[in-house]
């Protein structure tokens, strides 16, 4: 299944693409990863800021499965309400997120 939409990048050289590229498959298992960890510390400030760092990568690479899910992490960890809800959208966060990792590795061979 195909998680990624591209077009934002269809009018960009090839140059920004690969940088861009590179970051988002280098920093993104990061961020995940670090969901994760402020999860199961219960650090909820660090998990909306880390939500909020991961929000607009996902919008720019057209992540649509994740798009209301990053938005609910990060508002539910600000408000520190329905906080139960919260294992179910981070395990879908990273498990797509990770695929959309690798789905644009092997775009870029």
């Amino acid at each position: 299944m195909a998680y990624l939409n591209l077009s934002a990048f269809e009018d960009k050289s090839q140059e920004y693409q690969t940088k861009i590229f590179d970051l988002f498959i280098q920093y993104m298992p990061i961020w995940l990863n670090d969901l994760q960890i402020h999860f199961d510390n219960k650090d909820w400030k660090q998990l909306a800021n880390t939500a909020h760092t991961i929000k607009p990568n996902i919008l720019l690479f057209g992540i649509e499965a994740l798009r209301g899910d990053i938005v609910d992490i990060e508002t539910i960890a600000r408000e520190r309400t329905n906080l139960d809800n919260l294992d179910a959208l981070i395990k879908k966060t990273i498990d797509i997120g990770l695929l959309a990792v690798e789905e644009l590795k092997s775009i870029m061979k």
